[in-house]
């Protein structure tokens, strides 16, 4: 089983992070939670995913999908 990222890379994931979830603007939440929440800004949609995911779609640009 994959290592959880530490606190400290949560929190900077859900600060100040800008990502999109289907082409909506989202916002990453849930830093003390196993998983993260991909939240529409403006929106009902929201999805879970792990931490390490989140890190990697937020460094090819932040484009979530699902």
């Amino acid at each position: 089983m994959k290592k959880q990222l530490s606190i400290e890379k949560r929190q900077k994931l859900t600060e100040n992070t800008s990502c999109m979830l289907n082409d909506k603007h989202a916002v990453i939440r849930g830093r003390l939670r196993k998983f993260a929440v991909i939240a529409e800004q403006n929106g009902p949609l929201a999805a879970e995913y792990a931490w390490a995911t989140v890190e990697r779609i937020v460094n090819a640009g932040g484009k979530f999908k699902i």
